[in-house]
């Protein structure tokens, strides 16, 4: 059998038949079997390839599900179970992936030993294998998208590595053709400077020198253009020689220097940066200056150092490395700079330090300048300068913050990951921290018990995953017990000191102090906030909090400096930005905190949150002002909640009030919410403004009212009844709205339908600004109209709210829309009723609604109401994997118990009963024989089914585990033409 995965997925059989591979995650999981044919993968390893960050809620069965379909395919023996894992019986060359890669091993040895016609049959060879990228068309997972990016980078190292072994054996007869093809590859990725170089090099076969030279000038223009940098060494080094008359030198991938080049230990092995490494020592090659920047004891020193080794062959052994940690002021790094410089190119013999006798020792052949700790003291001026001046020159720097030189390319470091807490110990060691950790505890004489891994993990991403803390950590006289470590405080364990990679003992409290003491006073302020707030705080809160009482700009230009200065991390992937600090900053900085100090920021802390209550939250109704004022709330939900928290006591009640109403439609727990309702009864006190007191009252009696205290409603209600002569007109038409909805709720319609029009009229006066409360008196209306007067009534009133929620893009619209299109649907209008849930829906959300999702299940209802079975299963499954992906149980209930009815009248009795005992295995009581929804569904099922038919599908269901509920489903959906765009849009962008 042969496996052809560049392109579209193919295999040829043993039969010499060609089938297809069927795409999505049958043909990801033959993938990351082919790519290590004949080798162990564990399943985790499998189901991160297959599924990525989403996977499954039962694994096990999911996987093997995909497993039996490639058996069916492929043939039973092809795919082993091996322990916890699976294998792929298949040679290496029957993969073209693993084929294409040996072929390329064998081409660049030939390049070095076998000479050029050796290496341009195997580049010939491997090519013919590149049909495409792999898996093309298919989306992959991170694991898999990864190698797609390898093996793209491989084939066009491939064609520049075949035009390299042409040029190297051509004549100048050969010139045309070969000046064709590289002008070729440069139009297909003109940023790539060595197919510059090989144009040039092709030009200079045929003669043509002065083109050659043009060439040259047209990619420093495009290098300047484009990125604003100068070329690199390689393209420098090919214009020199065409200046020189000398025959331009044959290209040497950049690949086989650093891999075959041997480099000497530096601090033992180094574990977790061979990604970095490859990727900085080609930039070092194609650039003039180059940033390794990051926090401190993330490993800036040791790459650098590494990358100085590695590099050695191609800087022919000319390079200086200065450490400038001890240099005190400008002049003397450029003296110190010039004094390297010259001795590393003059082997040894002392010269001048002026610029003059530098640029003669330095000369044209190309030199690595690698400075160490540039943070301690400013050398862009002299980077510059050199960079200039010396135009063979490249320079790596080291620094906690980038130079802001001219022509800068700038690599963050961030900490080593160390897995996930659902990972088991053989996959934890395989992750670069623990590697890490558990190497140098072995060097350090205590070694870690293989069941102690997870604690490994979880200490290694209780540092962050800093090197240096790691190694602290593993060198720790108890490093051998990670648990007994994960006991202590961080700043305990910061303070206990391992050498570095140049010798030099030093702490991780040493290095946070030391960066600290660096920031401006804006940025200590801003720092001093993020500490006492929980990680993901908007960026706005934390520039709010340090801004009282002085200048807010000077704070957020303080917010960029902790970002220069690698302090904090901003997640790309966010709405609302935010920011985090590390957690061994963070427990650094508040023991640095004197308790007047603590005081005064969660003070400024708790202003800050007071002041976006009263700018985002509508009052009296308690709802966010806008879409993206609601993802502003949902942001500063853990702030408000950790500030409600804190022990002291408020110095302003209304500060304290109005962060309550923040968490007024939270998702809390029912610990927080209990916390909140207490909040809410203490908080209504004579210290607040009646309007605000009224506020607290109102929101107090929703919760009384959703939990069904009827004692506390009619105790909040005479206490809000007796403030309404205190409070505003606007507070007293709201009252006069929940005047209607509780009189509704009592069973009072008569009363009900006219406070209705009373509440209409306080409303309606109210300023324009008060939308969501006149929608929310046309909500009342409606209902009181509908239950006193009749249905028809209630439909005339349902399209005058719906009217008004599209004229208000608020919270209240989306409760408008739904219940304008339930009387709607009640009355059979069901094409109305299906457009405004899907408005519902659609705001609900992009609200981020937490009753998004019911009006989902809506909107298939009306589908299933008016026999479109297509549109409702396809609603129901891209709902289906939405709620999955949350491991919402409920929801997947609900989900299952409609597919279990789509079924049924879709006249497939037993996979309808299937699919109702499988809803039973998520259902949230205790068994479906009690469970209402399960119960009413089965009494709908077709009479055909009953007795033991039913029974026997019923029961396989249920006793099926829920991986092979997620495998059956997983079938493509067809999503109908009547299906809203928008809809599917934000059902699958979770």
């Amino acid at each position: 059998m042969r496996l052809r995965l560049l392109g579209a997925p193919m295999a040829t059989l043993d039969d010499g038949r060609e089938v297809a591979v069927p795409p999505g995650k049958p043909a990801r999981l033959l993938a990351a079997l082919a790519l290590e044919p004949g080798t162990v993968l564990d399943r985790d390893g499998l189901v991160e390839a297959v599924w990525g960050d989403s996977p499954p809620a039962s694994l096990r069965n999911a996987l093997h599900v995909y497993v039996s379909r490639l058996r069916s395919l492929l043939g039973s023996d092809r795919i082993a179970t091996a322990g916890t894992g699976y294998l792929l019986s298949i040679g290496h060359l029957d993969v073209d992936v693993t084929h294409f890669e040996k072929l390329l091993d064998t081409a660049s040895a030939a390049e070095a030993t076998s000479g050029a016609d050796s290496a341009e049959s195997a580049y010939l060879e491997a090519l013919a294998l590149y049909r495409g990228p792999l898996l093309a068309g298919e989306s992959l997972s991170t694991t898999l998208a990864a190698a797609r990016r390898r093996l793209h980078e491989r084939h066009s190292f491939a064609r520049e590595g075949l035009l390299g072994a042409r040029l190297a054996s051509a004549s100048p007869s050969d010139a045309a053709e070969l000046i064709s093809l590289a002008r070729e590859m440069v139009d297909e990725e003109p940023l790539r400077e060595v197919r510059h170089v090989m144009l040039m090099q092709s030009l200079n076969l045929g003669g043509r020198t002065p083109e050659a030279l043009e060439a040259y000038r047209s990619a420093r223009a495009l290098l300047v253009a484009s990125l604003g940098l100068e070329p690199g060494i390689g393209l420098r080094r090919a214009r020199a020689q065409l200046l020189s008359g000398n025959p331009l030198l044959s290209w040497t991938p950049l690949a086989a220097v650093i891999d075959e080049s041997p480099r000497p230990a530096l601090h033992g092995a180094l574990i977790g940066r061979e990604r970095e490494l490859a990727a900085l020592s080609r930039l070092v090659s194609e650039r003039r200056l180059v940033t390794i920047s990051g926090p401190g004891g993330v490993g800036k020193t040791r790459l650098a150092l590494e990358i100085r080794e590695a590099m050695s062959p191609f800087f022919a052994g000319r390079s200086a490395l200065v450490d400038l940690a001890t240099v005190s002021s400008p002049e003397e790094a450029e003296r110190v700079v010039s004094e390297a410089l010259t001795e590393a190119c003059t082997a040894g013999i002392a010269g001048s330090a002026s610029t003059e006798s530098l640029r003669d020792a330095v000369g044209r052949a190309p030199t690595l300048l690698v400075l160490d700790s540039c943070e301690h003291v400013d050398v862009t001026p002299l980077v510059q300068h050199l960079t200039h001046d010396l135009p063979s020159l490249s320079v790596l720097t080291a620094s906690r913050r980038p130079l802001g030189a001219e022509s800068e390319v700038v690599v963050s470091l961030e900490g080593l990951a160390a897995g996930s807490a659902n990972q088991g110990p053989d996959e934890l060691r395989k992750t670069p921290g623990v590697s890490l950790y558990l190497l140098r505890a072995i060097e350090a004489a205590h070694p870690v018990d293989d069941d102690m891994v997870p604690e490994v993990a979880t200490l290694v991403r209780k540092f962050d995953g800093l090197p240096l803390a790691i190694e602290i950590a593993a060198a720790h006289p108890d490093g051998g017990r990670p648990a007994l470590l994960l006991d202590r405080p961080i700043l305990e364990l910061a303070e206990f000191p391992r050498r570095d990679a140049r010798g030099r003992n030093r702490s991780l409290a040493e290095s946070l102090a030391w960066s600290v003491d660096q920031l401006s006073p804006p940025a200590q302020r801003v720092l001093r906030a993020l500490a006492e707030l929980p990680p993901h705080t908007p960026e706005a809160l934390a520039v709010d909090s340090a801004s009282v009482g002085n200048s807010p700009a000077r704070d957020a230009m303080g917010l960029d400096e902790l970002a220069r200065w690698s302090l904090i991390r901003r997640p790309l992937d966010t709405r609302t930005p935010v920011v985090s600090l590390p957690e061994s900053l963070a427990d650094y900085v508040r023991s640095t905190l004197e308790p007047e100090e603590r005081l005064d920021v969660h003070e400024r802390i708790r202003a800050s949150l007071a002041r976006a209550s009263a700018e985002l939250i509508t009052r009296p109704l308690a709802i966010p002002v806008t879409a993206q004022a609601s993802a502003q709330v949902q942001a500063l939900q853990s702030a408000a909640l950790a500030a409600l928290a804190w022990q002291e006591p408020w110095a302003d009640p209304a500060a304290r009030a109005l962060t309550m109403l923040l968490l007024i439609d939270a998702d809390l727990d029912h610990q927080h919410h209990t916390l909140l309702v207490e909040g809410l009864e203490s908080g209504m006190t004579d210290d607040v403004s009646p309007d605000l007191r009224y506020d607290l009252h109102r929101a107090r009696l929703g919760f009384a009212l959703a939990t069904s205290d009827s004692e506390t409603v009619a105790t909040l209600t005479e206490r809000i009844r007796s403030m309404l002569p205190d409070v505003d007109s606007v507070r007293q038409a709201a009252w006069a709205v929940d005047s209607v909805f509780l009189a509704l709720e009592e069973g009072r319609f008569l009363d009900a339908d006219t406070l209705s029009e009373q509440a209409w009229s306080a409303a309606a006066a109210c300023q324009p600004q008060q939308a969501p409360l006149r929608v929310r008196a046309a909500r009342a209306r409606m209902h009181a109209t509908r239950l006193h007067r009749g249905l028809d009534e209630g439909v005339s009133q349902a399209l005058t709210v719906a009217a008004l929620a599209e004229l208000a893009d608020s919270a209240e619209s989306i409760s408008a829309f739904g219940e304008a299109a339930e009387i709607l649907v009640s009355a059979g209008e069901l094409t109305l009723g299906a457009s405004y849930t899907r408005k519902a829906a659609d705001r609900a959300l992009r609200w981020n609604s937490p009753h998004s999702l019911v009006y989902v299940l809506s909107l298939a209802d009306i589908a299933l109401e008016s026999g479109n079975l297509d549109e409702a299963q396809a609603i129901i499954m891209l709902l289906l994997e939405r709620v999955r992906r949350r491991g919402d149980d409920r929801y997947q209930k609900w989900c299952l118990i409609r597919l279990a009815l789509i079924a049924a009248r879709g006249g497939d009795a037993t996979r309808s009963a299937t699919l109702l005992g499988a809803s039973s295995t998520v259902s949230v009581t205790a068994g479906w024989e009690s469970d209402p929804d399960v119960c009413d569904l089965r009494d709908q099922l077709p009479a055909t089914l009953g007795g033991s038919g039913y029974r026997s599908a019923f029961d396989r269901g249920a006793a099926a585990p829920r991986g092979w509920v997620a495998a059956v489903l997983e079938e493509p959906v067809s999503l109908p033409t009547t299906l809203h765009p928008s809809l599917v849009s934000a059902l699958t962008v979770d």
